[in-house]
């Protein structure tokens, strides 16, 4: 088995967190958020530090089967209708499993 087989088989290891999200009534799965992500993640953070919560929620949030819960047309409601503490728990939730949290993507 060659090096990056077992990088690959580390990175599949790491499988799927559930985020329990009462007030919602929801369990949020996500997966790893991969240094591709992350890359995006910290482009967009320089642009807008709190839409960075609702990005990491579009683009990691799923369901127990892997389907998006939001997409791009839900981040007016998520940004403007939703509880700004809820959104940073569970922003923070995804990425705490794996890297940095919003903070330490600013410059």
């Amino acid at each position: 088995m060659e090096a990056i087989d077992l990088v690959r088989e580390h990175f599949v290891s790491l499988g799927t967190h559930k985020i329990d999200v009462p007030e919602w009534k929801l369990v949020i799965h996500a997966t790893p958020v991969t240094l591709g992500e992350k890359n995006r993640l910290y482009r967009r953070s320089k642009e807008n530090d709190m839409e960075l919560l609702v990005d990491i929620l579009i683009m990691k949030a799923t369901d127990e089967h892997g389907a998006k819960l939001f997409t791009i047309e839900h981040k007016p409601t998520l940004l403007n209708k939703a509880d700004s503490n809820v959104v940073g728990r569970i922003a923070n939730a995804i990425l705490a499993e794996n890297g940095p949290r919003p903070d330490d993507l600013k410059n």
